[in-house]
């Protein structure tokens, strides 16, 4: 699960750079949702995503 983990990890933040740069985030955003759905709990990623997209204000994922 680590692995996976790692891996939403980067996602996320080329998701963080996509937007600051303007850029169409939909690819991203289904690989998020994709790794993220092997994630348990899954409220506890739900979570560390709503956190991260605050933390660097970057748009909802949703």
């Amino acid at each position: 699960m680590q692995d996976k983990v790692s891996e939403v990890v980067c996602l996320l933040q080329d998701y963080v750079e996509a937007s600051k740069r303007g850029e169409d985030t939909a690819v991203i955003r289904q690989k998020i949702a994709n790794e993220g759905q092997h994630i348990e709990p899954q409220c506890e990623f739900d979570g560390y995503v709503k956190k991260f997209s605050e933390r660097f204000q970057a748009p909802r994922l949703n």
